[in-house]
């Protein structure tokens, strides 16, 4: 089986005997020593009673399929993902937004989410850590954006949220492989730390990309 790091991205070639099917397992990554959970079991989605990770699911199908896929991220992109379950949490969500000159998408299950992000290259996502049912371990948009390979990491700016995290802890993102966290009870007044952190990340990749374009590797 192939595993992808989702902090670096390195992808790792485990024999299957040596993953378990019924309980999660840490692994290390040799490449950058970040550890990350590998679990194989389902988890029920509700919106449709299937196990979301059952290869036969839709999600799980669309997730394959996009795995497969390459995904043209536009870093000039004003588009983004609101992925929680809350209508209050999503409609500060999209003020906030939409405040900061973004168009918001606001989906209803992972199902859609996948779907949508097959079509539109998102640059902004806001995603609830238990969207869907689902956790940290499980999210399957939230594995999906820590899947992708760094060069086009660089051009989504992910915020997670969850009852347990503490708002802008850096350290925090980190393990997370997402660029800012999020108390859920800090969504109503979330614009301004959302707009402090993009800032941050907008002028640290618009950096690194003239200093690639002097060298000639991007154009």
């Amino acid at each position: 089986m192939y595993l992808d790091c989702p902090a670096c991205s390195k992808r790792l070639q485990i024999a299957d005997e040596k993953l378990p099917t019924d309980h999660s397992v840490r692994i290390t990554c040799p490449g950058c020593q970040q550890r990350f959970t590998y679990d194989p079991r389902a988890v029920v989605s509700p919106a449709n009673g299937r196990a979301a990770s059952d290869p036969g699911s839709p999600q799980q199908r669309t997730l394959a399929a996009m795995r497969s896929r390459v995904v043209t991220y536009d870093a000039n992109s004003t588009q983004a993902l609101i992925c929680v379950d809350q209508p209050a949490h999503q409609d500060a969500c999209r003020e906030a937004l939409q405040g900061l000159g973004y168009t918001a998408d606001v989906m209803p299950n992972q199902f859609k989410a996948l779907e949508a992000l097959r079509e539109v290259s998102y640059r902004l996502f806001v995603l609830d850590a238990s969207f869907d049912g689902t956790s940290l371990d499980t999210n399957l948009v939230l594995t999906f954006l820590r899947e992708r390979p760094l060069e086009q990491r660089r051009y989504q700016f992910v915020v997670l949220c969850a009852p347990e995290m503490i708002t802008a802890d850096p350290m925090l993102a980190y393990s997370q492989s997402v660029n800012l966290v999020l108390r859920d009870t800090d969504i109503p007044i979330c614009q301004p730390v959302i707009a402090q952190y993009l800032a941050e990340h907008e002028l640290l990749y618009r950096t690194f990309r003239e200093m690639r374009q002097q060298l000639g590797k991007e154009g």
